[in-house]
């Protein structure tokens, strides 16, 4: 399934220069001067919730989620590892049960590409 379909429909994943910069910097800030230089290889944005798909130098590549309140970031978690396609309900479970108001949209979208990479 490509993005923009499906379960992804109604999330936003493009991920132009602007978003890129933003994006790195608020990494940047959170991770530490420790995890500088942040590769931004994906963003998934329903309303003022993010995941971004984000490597700080010398760091695992992980999913930050944020959500954006009053203009500035405020980081919910991230994920690492690795999942199988059995698991994507209770991954998007997980990714509900960050935040109350997390969007479903948002959680589906995440656990249906990080469970089946190739939809």
């Amino acid at each position: 399934m490509s993005p923009g379909r499906g379960v992804c429909a109604r999330v936003d994943q493009s991920l132009i220069p602007q978003h890129e910069a933003e994006l790195k910097a608020w990494i940047e800030a959170e991770a530490g001067p420790e995890a500088s230089a942040v590769t931004v290889e994906r963003r998934m944005e329903v309303g003022d919730w993010l995941a971004v798909w984000a490597t700080p130098a010398e760091r695992e590549r992980g999913v930050y989620f944020i959500r954006r309140v009053d203009g500035q970031p405020r980081f919910l978690e991230v994920w690492g590892g690795m999942a199988e396609p059995e698991d994507q309900a209770e991954i998007a479970a997980w990714a509900r049960g960050l935040d109350p108001d997390m969007p479903v949209a948002l959680a589906d979208c995440f656990a249906q590409t990080i469970t089946r990479p190739e939809a």
